[in-house]
């Protein structure tokens, strides 16, 4: 049977850097990564669709004896249809508004600013965020050294200028502050843990042991 656990989290909440370190346990397939701009970007094997705005049904993988490991945007109710064994782990927001304005911040410092320089990582980041990188609009627009927040520029048809950018800026803030956020408790199949507690140190080491106990447990 095909198993997968699928992190679930709110943008800006770390789900790609907890996702990896589970997927380093022996009973999980390895999540490619890389580290840029001091955020976790990894290629999951859905190709970031689990990251999108909307839930489109995804082939799934061969069936293996160890567990997929894959970041998700979504909750858990809303991937229950997959015909996959699941454990879902689950980011749950901060609650305090200290927290929050540093889950945004993350978010502006590590994904907002971040620059590309290689067409290659334009064409792919705008294919993960659900556009087409063939859009006569991006021809002569997508060339090294633009922002993520230009690139949101694009995605609205607007010429990447400071004034929309900032613009685009204000729209995602207001998003982030109106989300719907992730609070769950732990269940038979569902484990979840506070924002404020994977800032704890050694927080990755000791989740991953009770990540490793819930397996063998229930293997």
């Amino acid at each position: 049977m095909i198993k997968i656990i699928f992190v679930c989290y709110n943008h800006g909440a770390g789900g790609e850097t907890l996702a990896q370190h589970i997927s380093l346990l022996e009973e999980c397939i390895v999540l490619p990564y890389k580290q840029l701009n001091g955020r976790t970007i990894t290629n999951d094997h859905f190709n970031s669709a689990f990251r999108r705005t909307i839930l489109e049904q995804q082939p799934l993988p061969a069936p293996s004896h160890k567990w997929y490991v894959v970041p998700s945007h979504f909750k858990p109710e809303l991937l229950e249809s997959i015909d996959a064994r699941k454990l879902y782990v689950v980011i749950n927001d901060p609650v305090t508004d200290e927290h929050d304005a540093l889950m945004h911040q993350n978010i502006f410092a590590k994904v907002w600013t971040r620059k590309f320089y290689d067409v290659l990582e334009i064409t792919g980041q705008i294919e993960a965020d659900g556009h087409d990188p063939k859009d006569p609009f991006f021809a002569d627009k997508i060339k090294g050294g633009i922002s993520y927040g230009e690139l949101r520029c694009l995605y609205e048809k607007q010429m990447p200028t400071k004034e929309n950018v900032d613009a685009q800026l204000k729209i995602r803030t207001d998003k982030h502050h109106s989300r719907e956020k992730f609070m769950y408790t732990n269940s038979t199949d569902l484990i979840a843990v506070d924002y404020a507690n994977t800032l704890e140190p050694n927080f990755y080491q000791q989740f991953t042991k009770k990540i490793q106990d819930h397996l063998t447990k229930h293997s």
